[in-house]
């Protein structure tokens, strides 16, 4: 019972009563400045996540030249550079789709935890393995890294929809995080050829620090999360019990003062647990019976709509164009066109990360407010085929594009695929699913990235002794990956159109009115009208 109606009553009973006409007070609010201000700490604990990981795993595509020196060309080349992203996607194959699994088993504090530590572990031993010139220590420790790398990712989405899922302002939230991310990988790209130029154990132990510090605002974010989720987290019981709690106070007006002694003096008239006796809602997290690794999967997966699995496909093509493509894009800008030095390639790659930034949130917003995000996703896999042929034409020496404009069109097109791509899964998917969804469309990603990265280092080795298609092959192949993208997104419009009523490419007021309506079907005693 809120405090007004105790009349600021002693603990030790009720010694007088409110007038039976006073309005009830409101529960608390969830849309206050207090609560305004603990969403702000929880989304900047999840933006600082990946900072870390973000920043170390494009290492060996940063200072590849400055690795070769340091290992020596007989020990270090582009297939090995490659292996260095391949052991890391590897295990993510699997460990992303049971990293979604533990997030949901486990709840996502204790997730965040245990991948940002293996995170930091690995990029210790690699560190190791810098310090004593042992390339297969690096490996080792990249392995490692692996092993929470993509897992990390999972559960950030699961917290960010865990926080954020009512929001208004889902897509924005998702294109700060994303944009945040990318953040680590710019100033990598940027700083990291001039540190490894003068020493390139301190260009990695500064990677470690960065790990580090995401494990520290892991702990930070986790602590904020246990203190006031319950209060402010936008997940489903917490909603119900606020409904709950509303009409416990409305209804207070209504009752007789023996029936407000028993209220107050009853300690299990608690919203939260009332809403759990009555069967309404579902357990607290840490109170649903536990189901089997397998059976939780194979319900996960029977539970995916169709679109989700074309979405996730595509999710693998896409991020090969851009991910992929930064791992070698530095032997790329050194090799063909102008042939830019190794600072100058670190600066240009540089700006498309910093581009996504800044028009990431704008995306976000346009896609908040006008929505269709498989037609943006669309748009943005044609983007991201020229910018391709942008780079193949340098390449072969059809027409010479400025390079400056070939990466800020990257970073735009990027910014417009994964400000799209990633809130789409709320929008179709169940809240108690997104963790064990996430974690498969990451495991699939990760089985692209894995295959691709050692494709491209073997292509470029391959043509190592061809000036004209040395680093032309990997180009276009990330050119047909980029219109496989785009193939698979008109797929995808026409079965959300078939299976999940058209919300994915819908207007937000359109997704608005299908929820609406599927809420009114669903209710119990509906009969829909016959058409007139």
């Amino acid at each position: 019972i809120n405090a007004e109606y105790m009349g600021a009553l002693p603990c030790s009973g009720l010694t007088s009563l409110p007038d039976m006409q006073t309005p009830a007070a409101p529960p608390p609010s969830a849309s206050g400045f207090g609560a305004n201000a603990i969403k702000c700490f929880i989304l900047l604990s999840i933006c600082f996540l990946t900072l870390g990981s973000y920043y170390v795993y494009d290492t060996p595509g940063s200072i590849p030249t400055q690795l070769t020196d340091w290992f020596g060309k007989d020990n270090y080349n582009d297939q090995r550079s490659g292996l260095l992203y391949t052991v890391y996607s590897v295990p993510n194959v699997i460990l992303a789709l049971f990293g979604g699994i533990l997030t949901d088993f486990m709840g996502v504090r204790v997730g965040v935890l245990l991948f940002t530590f293996l995170i930091a572990a690995g990029q210790s031993v690699f560190v190791m393995g810098i310090l004593s010139r042992t390339y297969w220590t690096c490996v080792i420790g990249r392995f490692i890294f692996g092993l929470g790398g993509e897992s990390l990712t999972v559960s950030q989405n699961t917290f960010t929809t865990r926080w954020f899922c009512n929001s208004d302002y889902l897509a924005l939230i998702f294109a700060l995080v994303v944009a945040f991310s990318r953040f680590g990988s710019s100033v990598n790209f940027l700083f990291s050829p001039k540190i490894a130029d003068k020493s390139v154990p301190l260009a990695v132990i500064v990677g470690l620090i960065l790990c580090l510090a995401s494990l520290a605002m892991a702990i930070f974010g986790s602590s904020m999360d246990k203190k006031f989720a319950k209060k402010y987290a936008d997940d489903e019981l917490n909603k119900q019990a606020k409904v709950l709690e509303q009409q416990q106070d409305a209804g207070v007006r209504d009752r007789r003062p023996s029936e407000l002694l028993m209220v107050v003096s009853d300690p299990s008239a608690d919203p939260k647990a009332a809403l759990l006796a009555s069967g309404s809602a579902e357990p607290a997290a840490h109170e649903k019976p536990k189901e089997s690794f397998c059976n939780e999967l194979i319900a996960a997966v029977k539970a995916v709509p169709a679109p989700v699995w074309v979405l996730t496909v595509i999710c693998l093509f896409f991020y090969v164009a851009v991910l992929t493509f930064f791992t070698t894009a530095q032997l790329i800008l050194q090799n063909t066109g102008a042939k830019y030095t190794a600072d100058e390639a670190g600066f240009i790659l540089f700006i498309p990360n910093v581009v996504g930034i800044f028009v990431m949130p704008m995306c976000g917003v346009i896609m908040d407010k006008i929505g269709r995000g498989v037609l943006f996703l669309s748009v943005a896999s044609v983007m991201m085929i020229a910018t391709h042929m942008f780079f193949l034409s340098n390449a072969l020496g059809w027409y010479q594009f400025n390079v400056y404009f070939i990466v800020v069109f990257l970073g735009v097109t990027y910014s417009m695929g994964a400000s799209s791509m990633w809130p789409m899964v709320a929008y179709v998917v169940d809240p108690e699913r997104t963790g064990l969804v996430y974690g498969l469309m990451t495991a699939v990603q990760n089985s692209g990235l894995a295959l691709f990265a050692y494709i491209v280092g073997a292509l470029n080795d391959h043509f190592s002794d061809d000036p004209t298609w040395h680093y032309a092959a990997s180009i276009l192949l990330f050119v047909i990956c980029a219109v496989i993208s785009f193939v698979l997104t008109i797929v995808l419009m026409i079965l959300d159109r078939v299976y999940t009523s058209g919300k994915m490419n819908s207007s937000a007021l359109q997704r608005q009115e299908i929820n609406a309506r599927e809420k009114e079907e669903a209710e119990p005693g509906f009969t829909a009208l016959p058409d007139a």
